[in-house]
């Protein structure tokens, strides 16, 4: 049975990714966005950044940085943790779900290279281990100081 995917009313940004094992994981996107009409070679030069929240938090909590994030030509993807938004909860998850997860996503979009910018409220370790999925992955990491 295919899930159906949700939007917000009157709001294009969010939507909902089906995870392999059937679990929804919510996401926003903001920035620069890709368009169906627009070049290869254009769609390759934006550069594309995840936003993991912190606790409590959602991907809406980055919406402000949108604006920015257009002029800058990067395309912010905020993704809900589990159990957050509409993100379904994953019990008994490890440390390195969560950036299994957005390894998924970033393959549904088909992203070669992406960033993840994390809220100082995480827990110190999961900045760790964030940091070192990305390094294996050829991505980049970063931390705004919020």
């Amino acid at each position: 049975m295919k899930k159906e995917r949700h939007r917000t009313k009157g709001d294009d940004t969010s939507d909902v990714f089906v995870l392999p094992d059937g679990r929804d994981m919510g996401f926003a996107q903001y920035g620069d966005l890709p368009q169906q009409s627009e070049s290869d070679e254009k769609r390759a030069k934006r550069r594309a950044i995840f936003f993991c929240h912190g606790l409590p938090g959602s991907r809406i909590e980055v919406a402000c940085f949108g604006p920015i994030a257009e002029r800058l030509g990067l395309r912010i993807i905020a993704v809900d943790r589990p159990g957050y938004g509409w993100s379904s909860p994953h019990p008994g998850r490890t440390l390195l779900d969560h950036a299994k997860d957005i390894e998924r996503l970033a393959e549904h979009f088909e992203l070669e290279e992406y960033g993840v910018m994390v809220c100082i409220k995480l827990l110190p370790h999961t900045h760790n281990i964030l940091c070192f999925r990305c390094l294996l992955s050829r991505s980049f990491y970063f931390e705004p100081a919020i």
